[in-house]
């Protein structure tokens, strides 16, 4: 069996790839990043893409993709993150 995530270092890991949100319950990823949240079942690892936002609940996260799906994890399944930064810089494309 996998050893799942502690809340603290979950809490930590968040706030280096998210944004927190007003009021703190919620983190969203950038919209130029892809977020990948790994959670161990049965043995295996299932990777939940295109992460937009996570919030931490009292005995579980819940997770929103970009596909509008929502997840709701036990914490101690999450084992990790994948994140890439997508670029910061415009388009290219002038105006005027």
């Amino acid at each position: 069996m996998m050893p799942g995530m502690k809340k603290d270092t979950f809490q930590k890991m968040l706030a280096e790839c998210c944004t927190s949100e007003k009021g703190g319950a919620g983190h969203s990823v950038a919209d130029q990043d892809q977020l990948t949240m790994l959670v161990a079942i049965d043995g295996s690892l299932l990777p939940v893409e295109r992460v937009s936002r996570v919030e931490l609940r009292a005995d579980f996260v819940q997770v929103e993709s970009a596909r509008s799906e929502v997840y709701l994890v036990e914490l101690s399944r999450v084992v990790g993150f994948k994140l890439k930064r997508g670029s910061r810089e415009g388009t290219g494309f002038l105006s005027g």
